[in-house]
């Protein structure tokens, strides 16, 4: 996590010349780590779960490009997957969605759902500056434009 968070702090926020102080900054990546370090890790995460890499044979889903997958938390992928920039799903869709996800882990584990859901919009906050990190390393570094081109969609987000 705190990879991802310094990839957004150096490769975007800095490049973007936000204003920021650095020792806030980092006690707070590291509160947003503490608290989610306490949602249960031990599950196969994909981690870059988004719509490009599922594709359909004969009617079914399946997952392509796994290497970035290890262990870690169920909300990880579904925040992925629903707040991927370029899909622009809405946002009722994304609670429905959500809720219907959340309704087939709790069949297969205990959960406590409302702990659940706060983690799950932590691990958004943490997929979003992750993005960020990405694009701005992609795009504002290495001027690729189609980074460039899906920074404005992820801060919408």
């Amino acid at each position: 996590m705190f990879w991802d968070l310094n990839s957004f702090k150096y490769y975007f926020a800095r490049i973007a010349r936000a204003h920021f102080n650095e020792v806030d900054l980092n006690r707070d990546f590291h509160y947003l780590c503490d608290f989610l370090l306490d949602e249960p890790h031990q599950y196969f995460m994909y981690r870059d779960c988004q719509s490009r890499n599922i594709i359909l044979h004969e009617g079914e889903p399946w997952f392509i490009d796994f290497q970035g997958g290890r262990k870690g938390a169920m909300q990880y992928d579904i925040a992925s997957l629903l707040w991927q920039a370029g899909a622009r799903i809405p946002y009722e869709l994304r609670d429905q969605l959500f809720d219907y996800y959340m309704s087939k882990v709790a069949e297969r584990v205990e959960i406590d759902p409302v702990a659940f859901e706060e983690r799950y919009y932590g691990f958004v906050l943490i997929r979003m500056l992750q993005v960020l990190g990405a694009y701005g390393f992609r795009g504002l570094i290495e001027r690729r434009s189609h980074f460039i081109e899906s920074i404005i969609p992820a801060l919408e987000n």
